[in-house]
């Protein structure tokens, strides 16, 4: 049964971000995220864009999952007001993820504009962070 995830939201977009809002979900070309505050999880979100550690993308690319691709037009900074609290940069290293899959991939947006992801994607994600992320059956069933 496959999942929808609502990732843990550590930030927002950037002064720096290039998106068109003439369409919904808005199109970012250019993705600055600031971090306001991060509780670990390798995978995160501030709507429209989901991030990853590069651990997570190496496992969910050792896994051969489609449905996604990396958009290198990212730069993540702190807010100015966390930067000092934040003692583990990690979050630096983070990469972009386009999500862009259909029924057939394992990655893919719903019409309701969450993450879903196949059984093959939660059998990875499950082994990383996802602590601070909330998860639901994508049939509308029960939480986990």
């Amino acid at each position: 049964m496959s999942r929808v995830l609502d990732p843990e939201v550590a930030g927002g977009l950037g002064d720096e971000s290039v998106l068109d809002t003439s369409v919904h979900p808005p199109l970012v070309h250019r993705l600055h995220f600031v971090v306001a505050g991060w509780l670990g999880d390798d995978l995160i979100q501030s709507f429209p864009v989901y991030l990853m550690s590069p651990r997570l993308l190496a496992a969910l690319r050792t896994a051969g999952l489609t449905g996604f691709s990396v958009n290198p037009h990212c730069r993540i900074a702190f807010d100015e007001q966390v930067g000092e609290e934040l003692d583990n940069a990690d979050i630096l290293t983070f990469e972009w993820i386009d999500v862009h899959g259909t029924a057939a991939d394992d990655l893919r947006i719903t019409e309701d504009l969450l993450l879903e992801v196949s059984d093959r994607a939660w059998d990875t994600l499950s082994r990383f962070s996802v602590n601070h992320c909330e998860i639901g059956s994508a049939d509308g069933g029960e939480e986990f």
